[in-house]
């Protein structure tokens, strides 16, 4: 089997399916899910049978080094999405208190309010709306 026949390695933390966009973790975490080969398939119509076979016969041989390679993407991308939350909740923090003290106020005017009074029917607090409004 050669590798090269189905992952495109772009980087060290980016293998991609040749010829698609689609990661090699998308292929592993059905598999690790129970998925079948031909489920997967289904999944990704794309992306033929012999592929994905190969995929997973690749992350059995390389079951240590792929398991660590999708814990770091997986890290790297709740960093990423904290980072960016921490930055909606704070850039926005005026009108999401405006609105929690007064949902008809001078803000209500704008779809983001109103996004906001919806979300304040679901009864959450100031900061589990913040990161709901994000």
């Amino acid at each position: 089997m050669r590798l090269e026949d189905y992952l495109d390695i772009q980087g060290e933390d980016v293998i991609r399916l040749k010829g698609h966009r689609i990661g090699l973790e998308h292929i592993v975490e059905l598999y690790r899910e129970g998925y079948s080969p031909e489920q997967i398939a289904l999944e990704y119509p794309g992306v033929s049978l012999e592929q994905i076979y190969g995929i997973i016969a690749y992350y059995l041989h390389n079951q240590a080094e792929v398991d660590a390679y999708i814990a770091r993407i997986d890290a790297a991308a709740d960093a990423r999405y904290r980072q960016w939350a921490e930055t909606m909740g704070r850039n926005h923090a005026g009108n999401l208190e405006a609105c929690w003290r007064d949902p008809l106020s001078t803000v209500s005017g704008n779809t983001h309010a109103m996004k906001i009074r919806y979300l304040l029917d679901e009864n959450l607090s100031p900061q589990e709306l913040a990161y709901a409004y994000c």
